[in-house]
C-alpha cells in the first residue's frame, strides 16, 4: 500500500515537472520571441535615422494597450552634442487635437455642453465676420471634424518668442489667416487650426480657467504624465531643437495656439495618453476627408483620423493623426480593437519618408495590415526609382551615341547647331524641365522625398547636359 502511495506520488511529481518545464521553456521561448522582435526593430530605426539624417526621434510602442518599448535615437540639438533620451520633451503639434477632443468631451460628460451645440453660444470673446453662412450651424462636432465651414488649408502661424492673445490671432493677425466662414457648415471637409482654436477658446469661457491648467487637471494628472505648453528655462533644456529639411536649426519659438497644436511632451507620455484609448464617440463621425488628408483616412472623425482596412467599413478600423510644424514631424497610429499602436515623433521637417518607412517597418514585423498611406509611399518611392533608372539609361545611351559619332569622326560640335530650330526647342524644353523640377522639389518633393528628391534631381542634372551637348553637335556631312 505504502508502495502504491509512493509511486502515485512519484508520478505526479513527474508530471508536474514535466509540465512546469514545458511552461517555462514556452514562456521563455515567447520572451526570446518578443525581444527579438524589439532588438530587430530597433536596428531597423537606427539604419533608418542615419539614412534619412535625422537629428532625432523617439519611438515608442503599445500592445496590449500598455507601453511596452520605447527608443531613442540620435540628438535633440546637434550644436550642443544633447542626445534623444527618455526625457526629451518634443513638438506633438496637430497630434494635440487629439488630446483636446478628450478634453472637450469631459465637458461633454459633465452635462455642460453637448456636440451638437453652436460653438457660437458660449462665446463671449470673439464673434463670428459677417458672412453669407449661417454660424449657428458651426457646431462643435463640426469644429471637432473639420467640417465647420471655417478657414482652412495648411498655413502656418510665424511663431516667435511672444504668445499673443487669442483673439487677434483669431482676427488674422500674428501670421494664420482670419478664422471666418468660407463654406456651408457640414458641407465638406477642410482641416482648420483655427476651427480648434475656438474649440481652446471654447474650454476656457466654460470652466474660467486657460487652457493649459484645465488640461493638466482633466488630461494629464489622471493619466500620470507630464505635458507642457508653456516654455521655462527647465522645459526649454529639455525640449529637442527643430530642424528645417535642409539642416538648418529653427530658432526657439512659442506657439500663438495651445488646442490647436501646442502640446509639448516626451514619446513615453505621449504614448501612455495614447494607450488609454478614446472615448468611442470621437470616432463617431461620416465626414471623408480630401486632398492630402484623404489619401490615407477614409474618415475625418472627432480630433482623429480612421482608415479602414481596404477601405471597407465593415473591416478593422486603425485611428492616428499626425502632427507637422516649422521643424518637426511626428504620428501615432493604433489598432484600438487589437491594443496595438506605435507613437513616432521626430525634431525634423524632412521625417516624412522616415515615418513612413518607420509605420511600414512595425506593421511588417508585427504582421498589421498596412497603413494606406505608407503603401502609398512606397509604391511612389519605387515608381521614382524606376523612373530614375530611365533617366540614367537614356542619358547614357544618348552619350555613348554622341561618343561613338565623335570617334569615327561622323559627327563633331558645332555652336552654329543651336540655332537650328529643333535644336533650340530641345534646349527650352530641357530648361523648362528643370525649372518645373525645381519648383516642384522646392513645393512638395523636399518635404516628403528629400533623398529622393536629390537623386533625380542629380539625374535630371544629367540628362539636361547630355541633352545640351546633343544640341551642339552637327553631322559632319551637314557641317561640310
Amino acid at each position: 500500500m505504502l508502495k502504491n502511495k509512493l509511486l502515485l506520488i512519484s508520478i505526479t511529481l513527474i508530471l508536474i515537472s514535466v509540465t512546469f518545464l514545458t511552461v517555462s521553456v514556452e514562456a521563455e521561448n515567447g520572451n526570446i520571441k518578443h525581444d527579438q522582435f524589439h532588438v530587430q526593430f530597433e536596428q531597423n530605426l537606427k539604419e533608418l535615422v542615419d539614412f534619412y539624417n535625422i537629428p532625432g526621434a523617439a519611438v515608442a510602442l503599445i500592445s496590449g494597450n500598455q507601453l511596452t518599448w520605447t527608443g531613442h535615437f540620435g540628438y535633440a540639438d546637434l550644436a550642443e552634442n544633447r542626445p534623444v533620451t527618455a526625457q526629451t520633451l518634443f513638438r506633438a503639434e496637430s497630434i494635440t487635437k487629439s488630446m483636446t477632443a478628450r478634453l472637450i468631451m469631459t465637458l461633454i460628460e459633465t452635462g455642460e455642453i453637448t456636440l451638437d451645440d453652436p460653438v457660437a453660444q458660449y462665446l463671449t470673446r470673439w464673434e463670428f465676420p459677417e458672412s453669407s453662412y449661417n454660424h449657428e450651424e458651426v457646431t462643435i462636432r463640426r469644429l471637432l471634424n473639420h467640417s465647420a465651414g471655417i478657414t482652412g488649408g495648411s498655413d502656418y502661424l510665424h511663431p516667435g518668442a511672444k504668445v499673443h492673445p487669442i483673439e487677434e490671432v483669431l482676427a488674422g493677425e500674428h501670421g494664420l489667416r482670419r478664422a471666418e466662414l468660407v463654406r456651408e457648415p457640414g458641407s465638406a471637409f477642410e482641416y482648420s487650426n483655427q476651427g480648434f482654436m475656438l474649440l481652446e477658446m471654447l474650454v476656457e469661457e466654460l470652466t474660467d480657467q486657460d487652457y493649459e491648467s484645465y488640461f493638466n487637471q482633466n488630461i494629464l494628472e489622471p493619466a500620470g504624465v507630464d505635458g507642457y505648453f508653456s516654455v521655462d528655462e527647465q522645459v526649454k533644456s529639455r525640449l529637442a531643437t527643430s530642424y528645417h529639411v535642409d539642416g538648418e536649426p529653427v530658432p526657439h519659438y512659442v506657439d500663438n495656439f495651445k488646442g490647436a497644436g501646442g502640446l509639448l511632451i516626451t514619446t513615453e507620455d505621449l504614448a501612455r495618453l495614447i494607450a488609454e484609448g478614446s472615448h468611442p464617440e470621437l470616432y463617431d463621425s461620416n465626414v471623408e476627408p480630401t486632398g492630402f488628408y484623404g489619401l490615407g483616412a477614409d474618415i475625418s472623425a472627432l480630433g482623429h483620423f480612421i482608415e479602414y482596412h481596404n477601405g471597407e467599413k465593415d473591416n478593422e478600423k486603425a485611428v492616428f493623426h499626425g502632427g507637422e510644424g516649422t521643424g518637426s514631424l511626428g504620428k501615432y497610429y493604433i489598432f484600438p480593437e487589437r491594443g496595438e499602436g506605435i507613437v513616432v515623433l521626430t525634431n525634423s521637417k524632412a521625417s516624412w519618408p522616415f515615418l513612413f518607412e518607420v509605420l511600414n517597418q512595425w506593421t511588417e514585423l508585427k504582421d498589421l495590415p498596412q497603413p494606406e498611406m505608407a503603401g502609398l509611399f512606397f509604391n511612389i518611392v519605387t515608381g521614382l526609382n524606376i523612373l530614375l533608372a530611365l533617366i540614367i539609361i537614356t542619358a547614357l545611351l544618348i552619350l555613348t551615341k554622341i561618343t561613338k559619332g565623335l570617334i569615327l569622326k561622323e559627327k563633331c560640335f558645332k555652336l552654329k547647331a543651336l540655332k537650328n530650330k529643333k535644336n533650340l526647342l530641345l534646349i527650352i524644353s530641357v530648361i523648362a524641365i528643370m525649372a518645373a523640377w525645381w519648383y516642384l522639389g522646392e513645393v512638395v518633393v523636399t518635404n516628403l522625398l528629400p533623398v529622393r528628391y536629390n537623386r533625380l534631381g542629380i539625374g535630371l542634372g544629367f540628362l539636361s547636359l547630355i541633352l545640351i551637348l546633343k544640341a551642339c553637335i552637327s553631322d559632319i556631312k551637314r557641317s561640310e
